[in-house]
């Protein structure tokens, strides 16, 4: 039986009405935060420069694409122009229809021995402000999301920094807030992972640019090159032990030479993809982020380690680390044919900074 237009119409503005609800406009829409031993000042300079916009675009050539589009505003924030307040730092994205404001709000306190000053506390707030594309530039101004974010941090009683990412307010249609929030998600994860490595707070530059180019991709590699690692100890034993498995040794050196390929890769395989809940979980939050593998080769590695994982410390510590960030969960998927590919992009906010 043929349902009626009229009800499918309802059916289509019911739904669609209760999803704006509860995950369209709204205050405090995300929280996220992490814990880190690295210096307050380190991280204060990560978040007022543009290594915070590297990760924020994810790849090189979108950062480029950006930056080559950012146009600083000259003129004096007013009480009419201001977005944040009057002593906002303010810029517009050409073509793209994006405005931008930010202000750092920072907070010392004296150092118990009399040196400098400490800095407890730092806060980036900013606001993204996107208009319809192209007609902004020629002054027609019709808005389609408007978004204001915290990034900072906070110093707790025992010497540790807590850094968090506060959505402040989202003013937009409810598809477009989900993707902002699995952005960031990924955004969270990036600089988290990112301030915690080795390389963050040294004079290891290229080091750091390298991470901060493409966290993904540099996680893996990470955990690609500790399974090959674990697989050539193995493959040592092997060859040393009194009877030889000549198809054991055979299978482990061709593991090995394809780990080898994957980890001379330039692009990453993996996405995050966010995981519906039940409608009855929405006004609690209720969703979880999970990782998606895209590469059959990829796929076969880190499904044999999550294997070794089992009885290998090492391999098990960089799968874990991989996966660390909450909410984010390995799900093995069913093997795709080699010729097969699947691949999940996200639309993602983009910010400018001096």
């Amino acid at each position: 039986m043929m349902v009626p237009m009229p009800l499918v119409l309802g059916g289509v503005y019911t739904g669609n009405h209760y999803m704006q609800h509860y995950l369209g406009s709204s205050d405090d829409f995300f929280n996220g935060s992490f814990i880190t031993e690295k210096d307050a000042d380190s991280i204060s300079e990560f978040y007022q420069a543009e290594d915070l916009l590297k990760i924020i675009a994810i790849f090189p050539f979108m950062f480029d694409q950006v930056m080559n589009k950012v146009v600083p505003d000259v003129e004096e924030a007013t009480e009419e122009t201001a977005l944040l307040n009057l002593g906002e730092t303010h810029f517009n994205v050409n073509f793209v229809g994006m405005e931008v404001s930010f202000e750092i709000i920072e907070h010392e306190e004296p150092s118990s021995d009399g040196g400098d000053p400490e800095l407890k506390s730092f806060i980036r707030h900013e606001r993204f402000i996107d208009w319809a594309p192209l007609l902004k530039d020629m002054g027609v101004k019709i808005l389609l999301w408007d978004q204001t974010w915290k990034y900072g941090f906070r110093t707790l009683d025992d010497g540790k920094i807590e850094v968090y990412h506060h959505g402040e307010s989202f003013f937009g249609p409810w598809p477009v807030r989900l993707i902002v929030m699995l952005h960031q998600r990924y955004v969270l994860w990036a600089c988290e992972n990112y301030i915690n490595g080795a390389a963050f707070g040294t004079e290891d530059i290229d080091s750091q640019q390298e991470q901060m180019g493409n966290i993904p991709l540099w996680k893996i590699q990470q955990l690609l090159a500790t399974i090959r690692h674990e697989k050539e100890k193995s493959l040592e034993t092997q060859m040393n032990a009194p009877r030889q498995d000549l198809s054991a040794i055979a299978e482990h050196e061709a593991d090995i030479e394809k780990l080898k390929k994957l980890e001379a890769r330039d692009q990453p395989a993996i996405a995050l993809v966010k995981k519906k809940q039940p409608p009855a979980g929405f006004a609690t939050g209720g969703e979880t982020v999970r990782m998606v593998v895209s590469d059959g080769d990829i796929h076969e590695a880190l499904e044999s380690a999550r294997q070794d994982a089992k009885g290998n410390r090492a391999v098990n510590a960089a799968l874990q680390e991989l996966t660390q960030v909450e909410g984010l969960e390995w799900q093995a998927r069913n093997k795709q044919p080699r010729n097969s590919t699947r691949t999940k992009k996200s639309t993602m906010e983009r910010e400018t900074s001096e």
